[in-house]
């Protein structure tokens, strides 16, 4: 019983130990900022998807960045060299987080033309006193065509709200829908409104995810489906899109010029081609970087965006004229 008892306690000794080892270690290495700066290299190192496509060298970036690590360094000092050392990737997806800040790379759509102004387009074309608000989606008749604007694909649009838009406009000579400053959200909400622009079941990409420590190894491809759902709206339609159009709101037009009754006027979006990993680090921060992708049917990757059908520019002095020429152009199309 006694023997029984040593091991009881010597068990429970070494459980306690390895405890305060744990947390010692881990203290120590939420103040080591070493150690911090190699958990974001190396992980990211392994799971990125896109170095290869973008010609990354990620080791010429670590060595690029390792001078500016200092032991006892402060937390602003360290969040701005990870954050730099993440600003390499070109990748909106990809942002550092802190209780106080977080970094971001909106290169995709600063510095290029806004190619729209949504209170012009709503008081010229949309008419605010007749138009429609359904499932939060603004729409209306112009002329004889139908047009609609989703503002961000973060919110969500039901079925039966999509279904009564997409039977309003059944008579008319075409769709319009506006995109343009859509900075992405749930592909989900955006799958469901690609539902109902086909009639039968449709490939529209392959997706891959990191299978590996390699920076190509990744899985065999997943094949992307569309299936029809709901109403349907089979006419010609048109999507507007513009550079400050991002990651699920790039997927869609995407996916969508898959389909033979599509086509993308404006300008091209910013891109964003893959999903987001979020991972945590000792410190209590947090950082997200790409983990998977997708490309289409032919193998076009669009992590840098995609191109419209008909490139069309639009700004200030086409206003004084009261004319949106990217709206104008999609209703030209249509008839």
């Amino acid at each position: 019983m006694k023997n029984i008892q040593n091991l009881l306690f010597l068990s429970i000794g070494l459980f306690v130990l390895s405890s305060c080892e744990a947390l010692f270690l881990e203290e120590d290495t939420a103040d080591d900022p070493q150690a911090i700066f190699d958990q974001v290299w190396r992980t990211v190192d392994e799971k990125y998807v896109y170095f290869d496509y973008k010609g990354i060298d990620w080791v010429a970036v670590r060595n690029k960045y390792q001078p500016r690590i200092k032991a006892g360094m402060s937390d602003d000092s360290l969040y701005n060299v990870l954050a730099d050392m993440l600003f390499e990737l070109k990748d909106g997806h990809v942002n550092l987080s802190t209780p106080n800040n977080r970094s971001r790379n909106w290169k995709w759509f600063t510095g290029f033309p806004s190619n729209y102004n949504r209170e012009f387009v709503g008081r010229q074309y949309l008419n605010l006193d007749q138009m429609e608000i359904t499932g939060g989606i603004p729409h209306n008749w112009i002329g004889n065509v139908g047009y609609l604007s989703y503002a961000s694909f973060s919110e969500p649009i039901g079925s039966d709200a999509i279904d009564y838009i997409m039977t309003r406009y059944q008579s008319g000579k075409g769709l319009i829908i506006d995109i343009r400053n859509n900075g992405g959200g749930d592909i989900n909400n955006a799958v469901t409104l690609l539902s109902r622009l086909i009639d039968k079941r449709t490939l529209v990409g392959k997706s891959y995810q990191k299978a590996g420590k390699a920076h190509n190894d990744f899985t065999e491809p997943h094949d992307w489906y569309i299936d029809p759902k709901g109403v349907r709206y089979t006419k010609p339609v048109i999507i507007l899109t513009n550079r400050a159009c991002y990651s699920a709101a790039t997927f869609f037009p995407a996916l969508a010029s898959q389909l033979p009754n599509v086509r993308l006027v404006g300008d091209r979006t910013g891109g964003g081609g893959g999903a987001p990993t979020n991972d945590n680090l000792p410190n209590g921060w947090s950082y997200r970087f790409t983990t998977n992708f997708t490309v289409l049917v032919d193998g076009f990757n669009f992590e840098y965006g995609i191109d419209p059908d008909v490139k069309v520019s639009t700004g200030p002095a086409d206003e004084l004229l009261k004319k949106d020429q990217i709206i104008e152009k999609a209703i030209q199309l249509l008839q």
